[in-house]
């Protein structure tokens, strides 16, 4: 399971529960508004907007084995992860072309675990190694040992405003209730000409117990429920929900429709053609 929490809100969604097995690394490039992850049980390193559409696999087969460490080349939009199987560190471009293998070592990757990018260098954990150690990222030379003596060393982070250049706030001046996400912004493919969308930079989403409406607003998910028996059984006498209905009834409480005359179909959906 992969989710997203807004730490100012306290808000969480989850974003992917399906396809995932053994889910390993995890990377994000903000500027474009992605997010990258690796998974030991499928053997595939995939990646989707911060909103978690526009889901695509990236690579996969022999290079991805036992993909431990994931990091992000926001400049250069390349991937690079550090492999405990194969015992190698490799990398492609955003779109999964390009492969390349910047070092393959039994003496220098014994066991990699975390690996981040900085610059021309690449540094990662090594549990055999106990310590971290870097690498020339362009042709794999200059192998040095950055720090030992590091029982289990797991996580490691380069902490620096290079790091994570500057870019626009794609969540400014946004109208979500919960969550603001940023929506990928990246071609196709490596080749293509890149086209503008006119759709906005983001999409809302919304914390657990909790169902988008209207794009832009969340409304509890039990209270939906309720409010669509009031509606479908005559109860209600308000109007203002009756778009909101007619897709609420499609998406949450579809088995309930078999029980709605056709009467009532035609109602809502006059009320959904009306507005």
């Amino acid at each position: 399971m992969i989710n997203v929490y807004d730490l100012v809100n306290n808000k969480r969604q989850i974003l992917f529960n399906t396809s995932l097995e053994e889910p390993r690394a995890i990377a994000v490039d903000p500027t474009a508004g992605l997010l990258f992850w690796s998974d030991w049980g499928t053997q595939k390193i995939e990646r989707a907007g911060m909103d978690g559409k526009d889901r695509v696999e990236v690579i996969s087969g022999d290079a991805v084995r036992w993909p431990n460490g994931l990091a992000v080349d926001i400049y250069d939009q390349r991937i690079y992860w550090a492999d405990a199987k194969t015992k190698a560190i490799s990398s492609c471009d955003y779109w999964g072309k390009d492969v390349r293998t910047v070092l393959h070592s039994h003496q220098y990757l014994k066991h990699p675990f975390s690996l981040t990018v900085f610059e021309e260098r690449l540094y990662w954990t090594d549990w055999d190694h106990e310590g971290v150690l870097s690498v020339n990222k362009f042709n794999g030379g200059e192998v040095k040992t950055v720090m030992n003596g590091v029982p289990g060393p797991m996580t490691v982070r380069i902490f620096h405003q290079m790091a994570q250049p500057n870019h626009t706030n794609k969540c400014d001046m946004h109208k979500c209730d919960h969550l603001c996400l940023p929506r990928a912004h990246i071609k196709k493919s490596n080749v293509e000409d890149e086209v503008l969308s006119s759709e906005l930079p983001y999409s809302c989403g919304c914390d657990m117990g909790f169902l988008l409406s209207d794009l832009t607003k969340c409304l509890p998910e039990n209270g939906l429920v309720n409010l669509v028996a009031q509606e479908i059984s005559g109860e209600s006498n308000s109007s203002d929900h009756a778009l909101f209905i007619f897709f609420i009834c499609g998406l949450i409480v579809s088995g309930t429709l078999v029980t709605v005359s056709f009467q009532h179909f035609v109602f809502l959906l006059s009320f959904y053609n009306y507005f």
